[in-house]
């Protein structure tokens, strides 16, 4: 990844991504990737990076994919994921 990083931090400034962190949690029925983002606005941030044709974002959505089977080109639908606990 770090020779893309400019790259991936041009896309989070794109869409609007202020952090990020991606947690691989391996349990007993397969592992799970777990992506947590701030934006200002969520549904934005997604939406832009479906809409994106830049090349590195086109990339990144294409090894999402492969990962994970979501496809990260296609809008977001429906509600985001409701907070049920937060401590800072």
């Amino acid at each position: 990844m770090n020779e893309r990083l400019s790259e991936f931090v041009a896309s989070e400034r794109r869409v609007g991504v202020r952090r990020e962190v991606w947690l691989l949690w391996a349990l007993p029925k397969g592992d799970r990737l777990i992506i947590y983002f701030e934006a200002d606005d969520v549904m934005e941030a997604l939406n832009g990076l479906a809409a994106s044709n830049d090349p590195f974002d086109v990339w990144c959505k294409d090894q999402l994919k492969l990962a994970t089977g979501e496809d990260f080109s296609e809008p977001s639908v429906g509600p985001l994921p409701e907070q049920i606990l937060s401590f800072s």
